[in-house]
């Protein structure tokens, strides 16, 4: 829970998107990766830049 707290903080502070309550549910899912230190696998642009967050992403997710 602290980890959640601190992410949405700094987002708010840095003026990223995962600060916004419609996301809620990726704020939780990017403060899990960043507490457990693994990257967040996801093609989701929400998570680009995140504080602390490392992501992982396909060059095209279509192919």
């Amino acid at each position: 829970m602290l980890t959640y707290a601190r992410l949405r903080a700094q987002c708010e502070r840095i003026g990223h998107a995962l600060s916004q309550r419609e996301h809620d549910a990726d704020r939780w899912v990017a403060a899990t990766a960043v507490r457990l230190g693994v990257p967040l696998v996801s093609n989701d642009g929400i998570f680009r830049n995140g504080p602390g967050l490392v992501l992982e992403s396909a060059a095209n997710p279509w192919r």
